[in-house]
């Protein structure tokens, strides 16, 4: 079933996810930012508010479309259609939010979505993921399963896992001595 624009903006269980991903963040600030699968941008307008730049794009043009009305005065946020991970934008990030589409993806492409990302991540990198842990019907996947597909394939230093009935929230850092102290 597709959810509404206001479900996604407006829904307890969904304002709730994204307060405990944006808490998740070790760093108070940020310079630039990649959130692929970006639906409506409801998580872009906040990634906004502590990064400098945010690139967010999404396989939904008409998601996309409505992002940018939403998001028209925010002019760190840069938005587009792209369709990860065959497409990846250029350039490289300090923050990497991977949340709620890797699940409808076959495996080989989540694996790949992690090599890109690793790729594009600063050496202060940091790479944030949150899914629901249901199984998705078109894949079978669920958070579980996205989550140890990106375990196997980063060779990051693991920082943060929250898991609850419903989602999986992890992050990984490239800085091995990265602390939510430091600024």
């Amino acid at each position: 079933m597709r959810q509404t624009y206001e479900y996604y903006r407006d829904a307890w269980h969904e304002r709730r996810k994204r307060q405990l991903l944006l808490s998740a963040l070790r760093r108070p600030h940020y310079q630039r930012a990649f959130e692929p699968g970006c639906a409506f941008g409801h998580l872009t307008s906040a990634l906004a508010q502590r990064c400098e730049n945010v690139v967010a794009t999404d396989h939904d043009e008409l998601a996309v479309a409505q992002a940018q009305l939403d998001l028209e005065r925010q002019a760190n946020v840069y938005l587009s259609t792209m369709h990860v991970p065959a497409e990846w934008p250029q350039g490289r990030f300090d923050l990497i939010v991977l949340g709620e589409f890797l699940y409808f993806l076959p495996r080989d492409e989540i694996r790949a979505v992690a090599q890109r990302a690793l790729q594009s991540l600063q050496p202060n990198g940091e790479l944030v993921a949150c899914h629901w842990r249901s199984p998705m019907p078109e894949t079978g996947l669920g958070g579980d399963e996205v989550h140890a597909e990106l375990h196997a394939a980063l060779p990051l230093q693991f920082a943060l896992r929250h898991q609850e009935a419903d989602f999986i929230l992890e992050s990984w850092s490239r800085n091995e001595g990265a602390s939510a102290y430091a600024a």
